[in-house]
């Protein structure tokens, strides 16, 4: 950043901040419907003059986004230390944004890169082999040896947060193909849970997991 580091209020700094984490070209409404903010009047006029922003009219509204410099201007921003007395929670972002910024520097990325990644979709076949193999990971912690029984109450325990359905989806396909299900022979011994967690197969409940490997 060069030596002639511009000096913003508080309200600027918040602006650049908002168009650092929408990192895209953004209207007034829609940073407003996001953030409670606007780029408008004299604090449009300094950012633009500062070049940290470009501001083109759009129809009725404005739309803005960080120019090079304004990406630079944030990148700053995370090592800089806090001015004054600052409130705990100041410097605790503090120190999150410096962890930040030293994550930029161990992976050669650039600010702008860290703020657009995307999360890649899973297609579907492959959402469905990682519901596979975290099945096979839960039962090979919770079994002794391959083949051992294990309760389908356990198992979903260690797959909580999977769906439900495609859990079930995936313990009947392997039924017969790499596993084996079950009832519990002795019904008297289940627990609300133990119902609930079973598997319907035929008409049939299953609470019990064997797989050979």
């Amino acid at each position: 950043m060069p030596q002639d580091k511009p000096k913003l209020s508080s309200l600027q700094r918040t602006l650049l901040y908002a168009l650092m984490a929408e990192a895209r070209v953004i209207s007034n409404p829609e940073l407003d419907e996001c953030c409670g903010l606007r780029i408008v009047g004299e604090d449009r006029r300094v950012l633009k003059a500062e070049k940290l922003v470009t501001s083109e009219k759009s129809g009725r509204t404005y739309e803005h986004a960080l120019t090079e410099r304004g990406w630079t201007w944030c990148r700053a921003e995370f090592t800089a230390t806090p001015g004054g007395r600052p409130a705990p929670l100041d410097r605790v972002v503090h120190r999150m944004t410096a962890a930040l910024d030293r994550y930029l520097s161990a992976n050669r990325l650039t600010i702008d890169q860290l703020f657009t990644a995307e999360v890649p979709e899973l297609a579907e076949e492959d959402a469905e082999a990682s519901i596979v193999d975290r099945v096979r990971r839960a039962y090979a912690d919770l079994a002794a040896e391959p083949e051992d029984w294990v309760s389908l109450t356990d198992l979903r325990r260690q797959l909580d947060g999977l769906p439900r359905h495609e859990v079930d989806q995936v313990l009947k396909d392997l039924d017969g193909k790499g596993g084996t299900l079950i009832p519990e022979a002795n019904q008297k011994t289940l627990t609300a849970e133990d119902r609930a967690a079973a598997v319907r197969i035929g008409g049939e409940d299953n609470h019990l997991l064997s797989m050979a490997e």
